[in-house]
């Protein structure tokens, strides 16, 4: 699957508009535009091994935010057919 795709598929299964994509070793991580306003206390990646989309929370994990590095989102182009 290609990084379009993972997001096309994590707009759908979540619902909303990434607006931010970050990667670290194991996963994609995703910002949505309903969470930019508000506390939310999860945070929405996919696996990049099984491409599974769920929620971690970061106090249980806390490497795997300071480690994300912030990646470009494909252009909407791209992807925009795929959802």
């Amino acid at each position: 699957m290609t990084l379009a795709e993972i997001v096309a598929k994590a707009e759908r299964e979540v619902g909303g508009k990434v607006v931010e994509l970050a990667e670290c070793a194991d996963r994609w991580i995703f910002g949505f535009d309903f969470e930019e306003e508000a506390l939310t206390s999860v945070v929405w990646c996919c696996a990049k091994e099984t491409e599974e989309i769920f929620c971690f929370f970061p106090p249980d994990e806390p490497d795997i935010l300071k480690s994300a590095k912030l990646v470009s989102l494909p252009k909407e182009k791209q992807w925009a057919n795929m959802k």
